[in-house]
């Protein structure tokens, strides 16, 4: 079989027990289906290191096994939005370039972590993949004055109904967490200190009591400060201390 991206012959390896499709030459792996999510993420490091050039050829992207169309997995719940990743229809089997390939695997690490942590049982290997980056509703520009003086603002009752708040990072990505005693949709508020960016980004739509956000778009060069929003079946909003977030 051949990379479908440079068409150097792969090298066949075992992975973690993992039957997998190397090339040397571009760095990219093909892996038979449910492959990606069982290898270490140290694994797919030395795989990903492995290349001798960074080129991707513009032509459609064939399955080395059965010569199918490649599709990119477009808004899929498993699929961390900046990761694009190329499956095949018919064997289910997944093309990945190197930066995809140790991001997607970063990511995963973020969620299973996260399910670790709060004693989350998982059934599947579908279920510990990370979920899709929740979009951003709406960014607008504020002036550094408006929300520096919001910290002065009485903290109201939403310190006591939100417990446990815990952030972890994996390479550039952010997960946010955290427990509300009763059902509530949630949204976070990021300030960029920097230039006045104020960034909502939804983490429950509907009323929950296990809350989760992963991030992807910070940067680690700007200073940032967070505040969570919890609303009720009446749409008040009750929002927390605003907080100081750091990103490594």
């Amino acid at each position: 079989m051949s990379c479908p991206n440079c068409h150097t012959t792969f090298q066949s390896l075992t992975v973690d027990n993992q039957p997998v499709f190397h090339c040397q030459n571009c760095g990219a792996t093909f892996f038979e289906e449910n492959g990606i999510n069982r290898i270490k993420t140290e694994n797919a490091f030395r795989l990903a290191e492995d290349k001798k050039t960074d080129e991707i050829s513009a032509e459609d992207k064939r399955c080395p096994k059965d010569g199918m169309v490649l599709k990119i997995l477009k808004d899929h719940p498993a699929v961390p939005a900046p990761v694009t990743l190329l499956q095949c229809q018919t064997c289910h089997g997944i093309f990945a370039y190197p930066d995809d390939l140790t991001n997607f695997k970063k990511a995963q690490d973020a969620k299973v972590n996260f399910l670790t942590l709060w004693r989350i049982p998982f059934a599947s290997i579908a279920s510990v993949l990370v979920f899709l980056f929740v979009a951003v509703i709406s960014v607008s520009l504020f002036s550094k004055s408006f929300f520096l003086e919001k910290q002065n603002f009485t903290t109201t009752k939403a310190d006591e109904v939100i417990k446990q708040i815990l952030v972890t990072s994996s390479g550039r990505y952010l997960f946010f967490s955290f427990k509300t005693d009763a059902a509530f949709r949630a949204k976070a508020v990021f300030y960029n200190i920097n230039n006045g960016t104020v960034t909502e980004k939804a983490v429950s739509l509907t009323p929950k009591k296990i809350h989760t956000l992963t991030v992807s778009d910070l940067s680690s060069s700007e200073t940032y400060q967070y505040e969570i929003v919890i609303i009720d079946s009446t749409g008040k909003e009750v929002h927390s201390k605003i907080m100081p977030l750091t990103i490594k």
